[in-house]
């Protein structure tokens, strides 16, 4: 009997977890030498059709496909038309999204069965006992379709993680895709818009497996591994013990961690010390207003939470922080100052998202009490609830692609803070920032690079800003962090200038010196960037000066000349 599994990504850098485990656990723990199972690996942006070619190739007996919110509709397509054209074959889905619509997929021809939560031991069972032609009707974990309507078998067993084998197989490009790991399943806290909080029971997998399964990742020279832990310090002292782990693994591999924000104490953050450059961590700050954050469940500590951040900055370790827009009883005004507060924290990332009801979330089921409307497919998004208007939402949506184009970017860092500085608050300069491009069609067309710097530029005109130091700051982040070549042409040198440069380039001798005779000129030509300023910038000070930046196989240095 040939299985295939099949999981659609949102990104080719992903990897399905959740295929690789139903695998590795069944050969682990089942010895069915006529049972082979295959994993299929694609992307949603994949075309749907090669996808369903590559399925019946393999002839399969049974496709097992894992639903998500970003692939609910390519699985669906996938999955009508493979029983078109192999009607024998046994459609089976899994997955949060199978698990909590049980019945309105069932109710589709074309699904055979949904394995309900965790799937690895009731998925093993299940084919085996299907290969055997054994009846299923009362397996627990599954649900399915007989002649008297869905029959649905829930279990309040979890999976013992330890039997859950390391399952990446040796083939992967692992320095090319995000390596998902997990140490622990369920989730201790309660916010109602998460299916995490349905799990209460928290397990773990025993630290020996967990140190040994990260060795053999790193080995494989894994970029990131990025855990699934729904709150990685829930448990302090078994957070110090992984940090240890990872401290003892030699490399560059980073990690990537979810923390409760609440949860960073002083004793955490000095446990990260020597692990700064190989830790990447994400915290839900989601909001800072009280009575939102009653009602969804979460902390109300904020300041606590906002401390965490800080901590965690003032440590050193790149941080991603998310807020979620359109929760109960925050309005616009109140969540523009949770936008501040976590703004001039200066996260390394700012995730401006948007409220999600989740099938199955205690949030969705009380969405008519709010007055929420949300978007019938995938991902289920909010559209506007008795705090805030679809209008305002819309803003917020935005402001949230100009963080993400700007902020997130690091490529506008000196523009922005001045930007910045002629504004009340941070928030206030985004708005006007989104009102200007609106006006300019900046949402609905591509923008290249080059044109961000100039759109802008356009803004400071229109703000009557200091348009020649603008125009320099601007040059000195492009120069500094953004594209090769020459300049945008709005924030370009006048020609007078270009022959100063290209003159400073024409003394070798002086540019090996500058370099200290670290590099050869040849190494200089090849990777130097340079630029003309008649202002010390970022600083307003009018003071003409030469910056030469190098940049070559993660080497960056950046020089000051005065001239």
């Amino acid at each position: 009997m040939r299985v295939v599994l099949v999981g659609i990504n949102a990104k080719y850098i992903h990897t399905n977890l959740a295929i690789r485990n139903l695998k590795a656990y069944f050969e682990k723990n089942c010895k069915e030498e006529d049972i082979k199972i295959d994993l299929l690996e694609a992307t949603i942006n994949d075309f749907l059709d090669d996808i369903l070619e590559r399925i019946v190739e393999f002839n399969p007996s049974i496709v097992g496909f894992s639903l998500y919110i970003w692939n609910f509709n390519q699985v669906l397509y996938l999955a009508e038309n493979l029983k078109k054209v192999l009607p024998e074959v046994m459609v089976i889905f899994g997955g949060p999204e199978a698990s909590y619509d049980i019945k309105g997929l069932l109710s589709r021809d074309y699904v055979d069965l949904i394995v309900i939560g965790e799937g690895e031991d009731t998925f093993s069972k299940l084919i085996v006992a299907l290969k055997k032609g054994e009846k299923i009707e009362e397996l627990k974990g599954i649900a399915f379709k007989d002649e008297k309507g869905i029959k649905i078998n829930r279990t309040e067993e979890n999976v013992d993680m330890n039997l859950v084998p390391m399952s990446y197989e040796e083939e992967l490009d692992f320095q090319n895709r995000i390596v998902y790991y997990e140490t622990s399943r369920g989730c201790p806290f309660n916010c109602t818009f998460c299916l995490s909080s349905l799990e209460k029971n928290v397990r773990v997998a025993d630290l020996k497996k967990v140190e040994e399964d990260l060795r053999i990742l790193a080995g494989k020279k894994a970029k990131i591994i990025k855990f699934v832990d729904r709150s990685f310090n829930y448990n302090i002292k078994r957070a110090i013990e992984i940090l240890d782990i990872f401290r003892r693994i030699e490399g560059d591999t980073v990690f990537h961690c979810e923390l409760n924000p609440e949860l960073v104490s002083q004793e955490f953050v000095d446990r990260l010390s020597g692990l700064e450059n190989r830790l990447h961590f994400e915290l839900g700050i989601q909001t800072t207003t009280t009575e939102a954050l009653k009602e969804v469940k979460r902390t109300k500590d904020v300041e606590k939470a906002l401390k965490g951040v800080k901590l965690l900055k003032e440590k050193g370790v790149p941080v991603h922080v998310d807020l979620i827009a359109g929760l109960p009883y925050d309005t616009f005004e109140s969540f523009k100052e949770a936008f501040n507060k976590v703004y001039n924290l200066k996260p390394d990332e700012l995730q401006l998202g948007f409220l999600k009801l989740l099938k199955g979330t205690a949030i969705r089921e009380r969405a008519q009490s709010y007055g929420i409307a949300f978007r019938s497919q995938p991902p289920y998004e909010i559209l506007y609830n008795k705090w805030m208007s679809y209008k305002e939402l819309t803003i917020l949506k935005g402001i949230a692609r100009l963080i993400d184009k700007f902020y997130n970017s690091h490529r506008f860092e000196n523009s922005l803070s001045y930007f910045e500085r002629n504004f009340d608050t941070p928030f206030d300069f985004y708005l006007e920032l989104y009102g200007f491009l609106k006006e300019e069609n900046f949402f609905f067309k591509e923008n290249s690079l080059e044109s961000l710097y100039e759109k802008l530029y356009f803004f400071a005109e229109k703000l009557n800003l200091n348009l020649p130091y603008i125009k320099e700051l601007l040059r000195y982040d492009y120069l500094l962090f953004g594209g090769k070549g020459k300049f945008p042409s709005y924030i370009d040198y006048d020609q007078d200038q270009k022959e100063i440069a290209k003159n400073f380039l024409k003394n070798k001798d002086r540019l090996i010196k500058i370099f200290e005779n670290r590099y050869t000129l040849q190494e200089i030509m090849k990777h130097i960037k340079i630029g003309y300023f008649t202002f010390d910038v970022p600083f307003l000070e009018k003071k003409e000066n030469m910056v030469l930046v190098f940049d070559a196989e993660g080497k960056k240095e950046i020089l000051k000349i005065y001239i």
